[in-house]
């Protein structure tokens, strides 16, 4: 018995739409955690320029270290921290 070409393409049109919805879902996510991760450096950023500001006398060497860090830290996570998330999202849609 054969299957019926207009029922198999139909369901082959309603997995790809659902597969074209879990993409945008997931482009999404990536440009939520993306907008989350790039505000975290902003605070760190104003963070540091607010203490340099108002307390030039407290804005060692050590609090330089501290933000240097904090940004390499941001910079090193995020992509790991996005491709970790894709897999999620795409082994979840699958």
């Amino acid at each position: 018995m054969h299957p019926n070409p207009q029922l198999l393409a139909l369901q082959r049109w309603q997995l790809q739409q659902k597969i074209r919805q879990r993409l945008d879902d997931l482009e999404a996510f990536s440009f939520q955690v993306e907008t989350l991760l790039s505000s975290e450096k902003g605070s760190v950023e104003t963070d540091a320029s607010l203490t340099q500001i108002l307390y030039p006398d407290k804005f060692d060497d050590h609090a330089i270290q501290r933000y240097q860090e904090a940004s390499r830290r941001l910079a090193e996570d995020f992509p790991q921290a996005l491709r970790a998330s894709v897999l999620s999202m795409i082994l979840a849609a699958f």
